[in-house]
């Protein structure tokens, strides 16, 4: 039996035979190539990546460290796995550091791994290998975000919660001091429409389009023209309005406007805020050659990307081992084109 594959995926197939009256059966497996995922949503986190396929089921990889896969051991997978109990009915995930978050069609906060902060929510600081109920959030979480040591989430009235780590006030409750449950972000009321968590930083844009942000204020990541941290919301120098979404990672912020610019502020030192310089920046600055047409924006580590509605990626920043695309290990103050193969 013999035959060309259209494409790659896994059939079953059966095999009979009869002779004098005697029958039999044997079914059969064969995968061509590796079947696609058909991926809807996919997040990096550290030293680990977990998205939800089409069908609704959490998949990571990477390293297994604390259990962050979520797949009930500690061991690291080079391919996509199971995550415990969410075969199906997954609206979103979030990578984080250590640990990774979910909400469920159902509207529920699932959060595994690293726990030493309180991250997961579940009123613990013991690590998890699988999902764990966030208390307090079986239902009405609209979006979740996994920092590096802290986690925040957004419910469908607009509140913003957070929880973990929050010595640099990363928590927004006018606090220092950890949680290992959700608390509320104080003075956001029901007006939050996105938020992201970064390494001792949160920020969020609100309903009406303004950015805010809290935690740690060091590099000038906050936003708001000092250097101090601050444990509430506090307004982003000139983006009072018209913001559509912020990134944010360990050491600077990024966001994109209505008008589709792009903005960046904090760490600088390798050129990651795309102006032409390497100095730190208080406030927002615009990222020179994008002042329209971006359509989204991610932070990382030590440089950014953005994607623009004609389809083209611009990278900027710290350049070694070629991330930011452009057949070259070099750093780039400026963004530069995505080359293609």
């Amino acid at each position: 039996m013999s035959g060309t594959p259209t494409a790659k995926t896994k059939a079953d197939f059966s095999v009979a035979a009869s002779y004098k009256g005697e029958s039999g059966q044997a079914v059969y497996t064969i995968k061509v190539g590796n079947e696609y995922l058909d991926i809807v949503q996919i997040s990096a986190g550290g030293e680990h990546t977990c998205a939800i396929t089409a069908a609704g089921a959490a998949k990571c990889w990477g390293s297994g460290d604390r259990g962050r896969l979520g797949n009930n051991s500690n061991l690291s997978s080079s391919v996509p796995i199971g995550v415990v109990g969410l075969s199906s009915g997954v609206a979103s995930i979030s990578a984080g550091g250590y640990h990774t978050c979910a909400v469920t069609t159902a509207g529920a906060a699932k959060c595994w791994g690293y726990n030493a902060s309180g991250q997961l929510g579940n009123n613990s600081t013991a690590h998890s290998l699988v999902p764990m109920d966030v208390v307090g959030l079986s239902s009405g979480v609209a979006s979740i975000s996994a920092g590096a040591e802290h986690t925040c989430a957004v419910t469908t009235s607009g509140a913003a919660k957070c929880w973990g780590s929050g010595g640099s006030g990363q928590l927004g409750n006018n606090s220092t001091t950890n949680s290992l449950v959700p608390v509320d972000v104080v003075g956001l009321g029901s007006s939050v429409a996105s938020i992201s968590a970064g390494a001792a930083l949160t920020c969020a844009v609100t309903t009406a389009g303004a950015a805010k942000c809290w935690g740690s204020g060091r590099d000038g990541k906050l936003g708001h023209n000092t250097t101090t941290n601050s444990s509430l919301p506090v307004d982003v120098v000139g983006l009072s309005s018209g913001v559509v979404s912020i990134s944010v990672d360990s050491s600077r912020t990024c966001a994109v406007t209505t008008a589709g610019a792009a903005k960046c502020w904090g760490a600088n030192n390798y050129g990651q805020l795309g102006d032409n310089s390497t100095s730190n920046r208080l406030v927002p600055v615009d990222v020179l050659g994008l002042s329209s047409g971006v359509t989204n924006i991610s932070a990382g580590a030590v440089h950014t990307c953005a994607a623009t509605t004609f389809g083209a990626a611009k990278c900027w920043g710290h350049g070694a081992n070629g991330k930011l695309g452009y057949n070259s290990t070099a750093n780039s103050p400026v963004p530069v084109d995505l080359l293609g193969d």
